[in-house]
């Protein structure tokens, strides 16, 4: 991922510092701890597969590169599949983009139907984009974005998640770099 594509690798490496702190704010431990930040660390690894003037398109992406995109979930969860003892990362990973209403990809899966896992690295994930510049749009200032998942809690995301991740969140310093925590 470095070698392919380094701006997403360095957004997984950011997510993976804020999600084992709202891992623990939801009670996981152990062995579902280390294996919620190795799914957040390769969350986006089936970018991979995705043409980089897709992945780095400074607009909006049309229907075609929308499918390449939303693809990639998949890609990665098969990727990962292929590695000893990666299922149940895998499995994470391929859920990251449900959606808590039921209007994700790729399975349509709903509440509690996601894995905790997942849902916690689509609100970190969520967060963690809006607050980064994208070739698109410029980063959205800490307070929307927080503002954005409190918003979307119930419909796009868990609110547990939600939660714990402004439990994270608040409080701390405007400047803070909370992602990479």
């Amino acid at each position: 991922m470095d070698l392919s594509d380094p701006a997403t690798s360095e957004h997984s490496r950011d997510i993976a510092g804020l999600v084992p702190r709202v891992g623990r704010m939801l009670g996981i431990r152990g062995e579902a701890a280390d294996e919620l930040e190795l799914a957040a660390r390769f969350h986006d690894i089936g970018k991979v597969a995705v043409p980089e003037e897709v992945l780095r398109k400074p607009g909006p992406l049309d229907d075609k590169e929308w499918q390449l995109m939303a693809c990639h979930v998949e890609w990665g969860a098969e990727l990962l599949r292929h590695l000893p003892e990666c299922e149940t990362i895998a499995r994470i990973v391929r859920h990251h983009h449900e959606r808590y209403d039921g209007g994700g990809y790729p399975d349509g899966l709903r509440g509690e139907e996601i894995p905790l896992a997942s849902r916690i690295i689509t609100v970190c994930d969520a967060y963690g984009a809006m607050i980064s510049d994208r070739p698109y749009r410029r980063a959205l200032p800490r307070r929307h974005a927080l503002k954005e998942l409190r918003d979307g809690a119930g419909e796009q995301f868990d609110p547990a998640a939600v939660a714990a991740v402004l439990s994270v969140t608040e409080g701390a310093p405007a400047d803070a770099d909370l992602v990479a925590g």
